[in-house]
């Protein structure tokens, strides 16, 4: 952090407890006692201007840009020079934590504490919100052919080819997981100690067409399908990992591999 910055910081603190003491002060200085004024919760009318740096909670990357989740803010870094990130470009600032980012082509899809957003990013100058699904709070997604696949509330898919009005249209309860892969016209969800599979040929109606119990102790965490081979990482109980290997060639008749 740069001398400058450093003491701008410490200047809009200092700033900060300066109208915080005079606050007291006035609300004090008309003679009413003290320790009533301390005690009781004066209203004030404070409104959120800015905010600069926070915690990066997710990443994802397109070409030569990375989108970064910083703060309540979306910021996006020109990697052109992978040694010397170049920041491009800013959100507006929104409120909520930011739990995952994914691209796909001119869009940006996130989940977050308040729901599922939609970015315009076809200028990474200039990220673009559009839409809101407020109170779809999910753990995990997957974008595939101008549908959204969450995690929540069983598997809830969401018709996003019109990004400014992303719908639900479709919901599978009985399910659930940590990890998820679309593939094939099929979703695969990674959920604790079973793989669950998931027909959605029509995301207006997925359906449950397969329950792979996994082996004594193992705690399914993430997914990922090449071709005909589904690797599986989990957790034992206790200490270390594995990874499970699953021909999934056909999808309704599962086989652990290795």
């Amino acid at each position: 952090m740069s001398t400058k910055l450093l003491l701008s910081m410490i200047v809009l603190i200092a700033v900060g407890f300066v109208g915080i003491s005079t606050v007291h002060s006035a609300v004090t200085s008309d003679g009413e006692d003290v320790s009533t004024a301390l005690g009781s919760t004066p209203s004030y009318d404070i409104e959120l201007l800015s905010q600069v740096g926070g915690m990066v909670d997710a990443v994802a990357q397109q070409g030569q840009y990375a989108y970064v989740a910083i703060g309540w803010r979306l910021a996006v870094f020109d990697l052109t020079d992978p040694s010397y990130p170049v920041l491009v470009g800013r959100s507006d600032l929104r409120s909520g934590d930011y739990y995952l980012l994914e691209v796909e082509g001119d869009y940006l899809y996130a989940l977050t504490s308040t729901g599922f957003r939609i970015y315009d990013i076809s200028d990474p100058e200039t990220p673009h919100f559009l839409n809101e699904l407020v109170d779809l709070k999910g753990v995990e997604f997957q974008v595939v052919g101008g549908y959204a696949y969450v995690i929540a509330d069983g598997l809830t898919i969401v018709d996003v080819r019109d990004p400014y009005r992303p719908l639900v249209i479709g919901r599978c309860r009985g399910v659930g997981g940590r990890d998820l892969h679309i593939s094939n016209n099929y979703a695969y969800l990674a959920s604790g100690q079973q793989l669950w599979v998931v027909d959605i040929v029509d995301p207006t109606a997925p359906t449950i067409v397969n329950q792979v119990l996994l082996p004594s102790g193992v705690e399914a965490t993430s997914i990922h399908i090449t071709g005909d081979l589904a690797l599986l990482g989990s957790m034992p109980y206790g200490s270390g990992g594995s990874l499970l290997l699953f021909d999934v060639s056909d999808p309704l008749d599962i086989e652990q591999i290795g």
